[in-house]
């Protein structure tokens, strides 16, 4: 079986999505301008949305056109419209790594009483393995149901597949973090009490992903020594950026 970067999969269904949702919106329209809504001022007065800039962005769509625009579909079909979608979304996005085998590896696996862990990688490009956890119940009938959980940004990206799922020794900030995010709760676990099978990955530069330097740049470790370890859970915002958060983590937790 091949597969394609998880990552990839999900930014296109995002877009998707988007594009989805624009042209439903866009089919309740009896109009091709999209500068007609209008506001309505104290003395009743009305103009577009847009103000002054109206008629610059109407000249614009006028010259570009937006040939996959969902309200000058020329009579095709949403399927029809779809089609070409996905191909231009594929396209704008430039990432069409060559299929690879999967090559599911087991590293270990945590038993938990009711489901278990499964730390497990899996090749999904020639480039790179992707490192994850597999939440997989033990009580039941199989076959059960799965779901590919992601994690959020947040600014943070020590960690990224812990922060939806428990795991013995978790940092006090991680805990916080979650608390703040999600409500206290590893959402992986709840997903895999309730019977699903779980995959849980890492996101290019999250946790296992993210980077790290074997000798690191020197205006970073320049910052670092103003930063103490204690310092480092409350994410205070930095001069350098994520680089230089993320190595003040790195110096606290090692």
């Amino acid at each position: 079986m091949q597969f394609r970067s998880l990552s990839f999969v999900f930014v296109i269904g995002l877009l998707l999505g988007f594009l989805l949702l624009h042209a439903q919106l866009s089919a309740a329209q009896q109009t091709c301008d999209p500068l007609l809504d209008r506001v309505r001022d104290s003395s009743g007065r009305t103009e577009s949305t847009m103000g002054n800039l109206a008629p610059i962005i109407r000249a614009i769509l006028q010259d570009t056109s937006f040939r996959l625009d969902y309200r000058r579909r020329d009579g095709m079909t949403l399927e029809e419209w779809r089609r070409p979608g996905r191909e231009e979304v594929a396209r704008a996005l430039s990432f069409s790594p060559n299929p690879v085998a999967l090559d599911l590896r087991i590293e270990s696996v945590i038993d938990r009483g009711d489901n278990e862990i499964r730390r497990v990688s899996f090749q999904s490009t020639p480039f790179y393995r992707v490192p994850a956890l597999l939440l997989v119940p033990r009580k039941g009938k199989p076959p059960y149901p799965g779901v590919v959980a992601l994690h959020d940004h947040g600014g943070y990206f020590f960690h990224g597949k812990e922060k939806l799922v428990y795991l013995e020794g978790e940092h006090l900030a991680l805990t916080a973090f979650k608390a703040h995010n999600y409500g206290g709760r590893s959402y992986a676990d709840e997903l895999a009490r309730r019977g699903f099978v779980v995959l849980v990955i890492d996101a290019f530069v999250w946790g296992e992903r993210r980077l790290q330097y074997e000798h690191s740049p020197a205006d970073l470790e320049a910052g670092l020594k103003a930063v103490k370890p204690a310092q480092a859970p409350v994410r205070t915002e930095l001069c350098f950026g994520h680089r230089r958060h993320d190595l003040a983590w790195d110096h606290e937790l090692r």
